[in-house]
């Protein structure tokens, strides 16, 4: 057996011997998915980012007052120098109906790139197993401290990962009222314990949910609770671009195996290490097509092309891609598809 041989398969067997601990998600246990670095792992912490005004936009200020400040009990919306009355709302009607076109059309085109890289469940479930895998180590790592009986150290790691968990539940809701109030006086109000009533059951709803959703729902609140998944699929069609798993090159599957070259092999190029699944946030298989679990991103692509690279094979195995590109039809701008 070749040099290059004995390389690829050394590069895989530790794949391959974690394999066995990934599983499609079928509700059962927890998903605890794999963080790899890539392309699309960086464009999405990046989407990511785009959060930050949602907490630091309250400070900004505009003269005398909040830049942008939704005061309901006035019944006044400023933003920046402008302030929308009542009799106003009209443009504001009109402005979220031309969102609500947008992400349709942005679907059409795209799939669910607002669920992969914007959506606040997305994002804060992120961050909440950034948070974990920081304490509680790799997936491997996490499985076996949930197994383990408890004792001091794990009581000690378990409680500061929910300790972080409540802080930022915590700063979401008090950075969700400060658009209501100014949130100058509302840490002011919070700190002295001087907090309205109303102001108060809203940061603990949201603490509450926060912690709930992005804790220990995760995924199942995009599989059993968002209407967004179910609609979705009736703007997606044949001609979406859309992380797709090429089975033409991919099928059949099959590991490495010693001593069997890559010429001399009848299995496509998917090696069936399981990594797509490993890395998905909501555990589903994207080998098995399209499904609604798939929030569409995009890290399964991060994870193929890694493991593509490994075993010396092309990479774009799972690639953003049309089925009818894919199938070798030839790709329709939006304005030229059909209509229903």
């Amino acid at each position: 057996m070749s040099d290059n041989l004995q390389s690829k398969h050394a590069a895989v067997d530790d794949l391959y011997a974690e394999a066995a601990h990934w599983e499609v998600n079928t509700g059962g246990s927890t998903i605890h998915a794999k963080r790899m670095p890539g392309r699309w792992r960086s464009i999405k912490w990046a989407a990511n980012l785009t959060w930050v005004v949602f907490f630091l936009g309250p400070y900004l200020r505009w003269g005398d007052r909040q830049a942008v400040l939704f005061d309901i009990p006035n019944r006044q919306f400023h933003i920046l120098g402008v302030t929308i009355l009542p009799q106003d709302f009209w443009m504001l009607s009109l402005l979220l109906l031309f969102f609500a076109i947008l992400l349709a059309v942005v679907t059409a085109l795209a799939g669910r790139v607002w669920c992969g890289f914007f959506c606040f469940q997305t994002v804060w479930t992120d961050v909440y197993t950034w948070i974990e895998e920081k304490l509680e180590g790799n997936p491997a790592q996490r499985r076996k401290l949930d197994k383990a009986p408890w004792d001091a150290r794990k009581l000690g790691i378990k409680l500061s990962k929910h300790l972080l968990w409540l802080l930022v539940a915590l700063l979401t809701g008090v950075a969700f009222v400060s658009w209501f109030i100014d949130a100058r006086q509302l840490w002011v109000d919070l700190l002295t314990f001087n907090l309205g009533a109303v102001a108060m059951i809203t940061i603990g709803l949201f603490v509450a949910g926060t912690y709930l959703l992005a804790g220990f729902l995760r995924e199942q609140t995009c599989f059993w609770l968002c209407p967004y998944a179910r609609i979705q699929a009736v703007m997606v069609d044949n001609t979406t671009a859309v992380p797709t798993y090429d089975f033409h090159r991919g099928e059949p599957r099959g590991r490495i195996r010693k001593g069997e070259s890559r010429e001399g092999g009848s299995n496509g190029d998917c090696v069936d290490c399981n990594q797509c699944v490993a890395v998905c946030p909501t555990g589903v298989d994207i080998r098995h097509g399209q499904q609604e679990g798939c929030i569409m991103c995009a890290l399964c692509i991060d994870a193929c092309d890694a493991v593509m690279e490994k075993v010396d094979r092309p990479t774009g195995l799972i690639r953003y891609e049309s089925l009818d590109v894919l199938n070798g039809k030839e790709g329709r701008p939006l304005y030229k598809r059909p209509r229903v």
